[in-house]
């Protein structure tokens, strides 16, 4: 017979949450979710997950996987609408001519509090934690299977990378019967981006101009200083939605990095520093680039409790730098504080940019221009002056 650890039995169907538990009393909250990926575990397998090796402590998340069939119109239509009829029962599973496979996690935890998480005291905040706890267990059990089967197709989950919107239930600990049932939004992605209608301005050409732009910063001796910043920046928020949470702070710290060198470049060369100097900056360390370089050149504060980029190097720098170096996995409460900091950082630089465009209007227009994924936003007062220097040279920035 195969041994698990004790923190984890597997069932055959979900067992009753209550059995040896000392908060008989406390619901059981239920979530139903949809993976966008299937799992090489049978249908109707469920997990028993403690966090306590004490038998008598209260199990830490209960997981039970289905998998079945619904009909393609209703995968493209109504995706989790469809599927949750039938993992309710609403709907009997039937042979379909054209059909579309979901793979659904039911998802069980107390409503009690688990001493590693944060207290809540509202109820938003009671439903939030439990469901990033039930979060955490599929995730734990979708990277043992990668690790078990060497397959690499299922990935991290995050909120932004689940449907919309999620049906949970509170159940009785005794009877199982149902008390409430309620969805709550977990984010606001939408199902097809594709078939939404675009923006007014004609995207196709300002891709096309985009391109470009791309093309002639590739062909200059000295590249546009911001779009390999911009870039990375948006492949870490593509991460994070996927629930890539390491690989997201990691690239989002390169995107800083990428965006502070280029930076500093650019104001030396406002000020005409010689090109052999402005060379040897690119080799002092990010450190100093930080705390006196980028300082000196923009002024404002740099340093000092709460400032703008002393939250920063403490949420994004130095979470990084645990990731990097001592293999540290961050949790949900880290990440999107981490892109608030770097948020806010780069609302700082352009702030200290518009205050001082007569002085660097190089490096201003080089942020702003929308075609290398910078902010659109350059201060009135510069744009004229700003159009002039674009329409001088196809590489404004050298």
């Amino acid at each position: 017979m195969q041994e698990y650890p004790r923190q984890l039995r597997v069932v055959g169907s979900m067992p009753n949450f209550a059995a040896r538990q000392p908060t008989q009393n406390a619901p059981v909250l239920q979530f139903f979710i949809r993976l966008p990926y299937h799992l090489p575990i049978p249908s109707g397998k469920a997990f028993r997950m403690g966090r306590s090796a004490d038998p008598s402590q209260p199990a830490w998340v209960i997981v039970n996987l289905r998998q079945f069939d619904i009909s393609l119109a209703d995968s493209a239509l109504n995706p989790y609408g469809a599927g949750l009829r039938v993992i309710q029962g609403g709907v009997p599973l039937e042979e379909l001519p054209d059909k579309s496979t979901q793979s659904w996690v039911v998802a069980e935890t107390l409503d009690v509090h688990f001493d590693e998480e944060p207290a809540a005291k509202r109820s938003a905040e009671i439903l939030t934690r439990a469901f990033e706890r039930c979060l955490s267990a599929i995730n734990l059990l979708s990277e043992s299977s990668r690790l078990v089967t060497k397959e690499i197709w299922s990935r991290p989950l995050s909120k932004d990378s689940l449907d919309p919107a999620i049906r949970y239930r509170v159940l009785d600990p005794q009877s199982r019967a149902v008390l409430t049932e309620n969805s709550f939004q977990v984010n606001h992605r939408k199902i097809n981006p594709v078939s939404l209608s675009k923006d007014r301005r004609d995207l196709a050409k300002l891709i096309s101009e985009s391109v470009a732009r791309r093309l002639q910063s590739d062909a200059a001796d000295s590249p546009h200083p911001f779009i390999t910043a911009w870039s990375l920046a948006l492949e870490a928020e593509s991460q994070r939605v996927h629930g890539a949470s390491s690989a997201s702070i990691v690239s989002l710290q390169a995107s800083m990095e990428s965006l502070l060198r280029g930076l500093c470049t650019m104001l030396h060369r406002d000020l005409k520093t010689p090109e052999s100097e402005i060379a040897q900056k690119g080799k002092i360390p990010f450190e100093s680039i930080v705390k006196r370089e980028l300082p000196g050149l923009l002024g404002g504060r740099w340093s000092g409790p709460q400032s703008v980029p002393g939250e920063y190097e403490k949420k994004l720098y130095e979470l990084r730098n645990r990731i990097v170096h001592a293999g540290y996995a961050p949790s949900y409460l880290e990440v999107n504080p981490a892109f608030d900091s770097r948020g806010k950082f780069v609302e700082f630089l352009e702030s200290r940019l518009k205050e001082r465009w007569r002085r660097y209007p190089k490096t201003t227009l080089a942020w702003h221009d929308g075609l290398a994924g910078g902010p659109e936003r350059i201060p009135k007062a510069a744009a004229r002056t700003l159009a002039e220097l674009r329409d001088s040279s196809r590489f404004y920035w050298k």
